[in-house]
């Protein structure tokens, strides 16, 4: 019995024959993978250039009151124009006090605000430490 052999095309000369078959197919393809890959682009660098500039939170520093300054002076009512020291803060609609760091110290109207210079001085007025805010 003999057998017709051919000769096994190569990889190449295949990936030629479908190329050349379905020329239109593959040109359609391109074209539309290249439209959405430019949308995709375009519509990213025009968010970037839109979006507002960004907003950042810096965590305040507690600053140290002197040990000359007198309970007098620390118990004085800030003016307008003077900012008030305070190692704790506490509302006076609320039993509890907080650093004034905290996300909840930061909520209290700046007319409800009491100043504390200790935890010891915010606990002798009645109030409690937060659990919130350690």
């Amino acid at each position: 019995m003999s057998r017709q052999t051919r000769k096994k095309a190569s990889l190449y000369d295949r990936v030629v024959r479908y190329g050349r078959r379905n020329e239109a197919k593959i040109v359609v393809f391109l074209a539309t993978a290249a439209a959405v890959f430019a949308g995709f682009a375009l519509g990213f660098f025009y968010a970037v250039e839109e979006r507002a500039p960004s907003v950042s939170i810096e965590r305040g520093q507690i600053k140290e009151v002197a040990a000359a300054t007198a309970p007098s002076e620390a118990k004085k009512p800030a003016s307008d124009g003077e900012k008030r020291v305070c190692r704790f803060v506490g509302s006076r609609k609320s039993d509890k006090y907080y650093p004034p760091e905290c996300s909840h110290a930061r909520r209290i109207a700046p007319e409800n605000l009491r100043c504390f210079l200790s935890a010891a001085d915010a606990e002798s007025k009645g109030y409690t430490r937060s659990k919130a805010c350690r």
